[in-house]
């Protein structure tokens, strides 16, 4: 049979997206201001990725052929090394950025996967970081439940009809005022559990479920007090 959607679950697949975008990408864009602050323009995704998955070592020999140049300028020792250590200090932040993407607010919120901040993210022609609509589509449909089994449908098809049948018997209940004190009221509902019992069949290992008794007199008959 063809696969069947029975749930969007788009909910989820938005607040996936959210987590993606304020817990990933805010971390990507700030590995990219620490990389800009190098001196180095030319930013690529897999320089991004590299850089993520620690592998620091082509970024840092990029950095230091440039701040090599620098360093020639300077003729005392002293001033070599000050500007050595100021370089040092940038490229630590760097470090820290990488660092970041394996915090504990990552791990407990969104676990880090290499794999799928690198299916997601793209940069556009001045470095933004953005998710593509195609890729957004792909999350989405990732979280969509299809049924794709005969007898699975059935079953699907059957609990939706047999909801839709206790909603218009609580729906009568509510409306006739129909025992309204022998029923749960909660978060302005009504409890199921109320309406119904499971009697079990301890021969055979069957059940059956059965309606409660209910108090069907529209008017409660009225106790008048009297006096002895």
């Amino acid at each position: 049979m063809k696969k069947v959607l029975i749930h969007e679950n788009s909910e989820r697949a938005e607040a996936f997206l959210s987590k993606i975008n304020t817990i990933y990408l805010v971390r990507v864009r700030k590995l990219i201001a620490s990389i800009r602050a190098l001196g180095i323009e030319d930013i690529t995704k897999d320089m991004l990725l590299e850089a993520i998955d620690r592998k620091l070592q082509p970024l840092q020999e990029q950095y230091r052929e440039r701040y090599q140049r620098d360093l020639n300028v300077f003729q005392t020792e002293e001033m070599r090394n000050r500007v050595e250590t100021a370089f040092a200090l940038k490229f630590r932040e760097v470090e820290k950025a990488v660092e970041d993407f394996y915090s504990p607010e990552v791990s407990n919120n969104l676990p880090f996967d290499l794999g799928v901040l690198g299916g997601i993210f793209e940069l556009d022609g001045v470095q933004r970081v953005y998710v593509p609509v195609e890729k957004s589509e792909i999350i989405f449909d990732s979280f969509r439940e299809f049924i794709e089994n005969p007898e699975l449908l059935r079953i699907y098809n059957l609990h939706n009809e047999v909801a839709k049948k206790i909603q218009d018997l609580v729906v009568s209940i509510r409306e006739k005022g129909i025992a309204r004190q022998n029923l749960m009221l909660g978060n302005g509902g009504l409890s199921i559990l109320e309406l119904f019992r499971v009697e079990d069949n301890w021969m055979d290992g069957s059940f059956t479920v059965k309606p409660r008794r209910l108090n069907y007199k529209v008017e409660p008959v009225k106790v008048e007090e009297t006096e002895e």
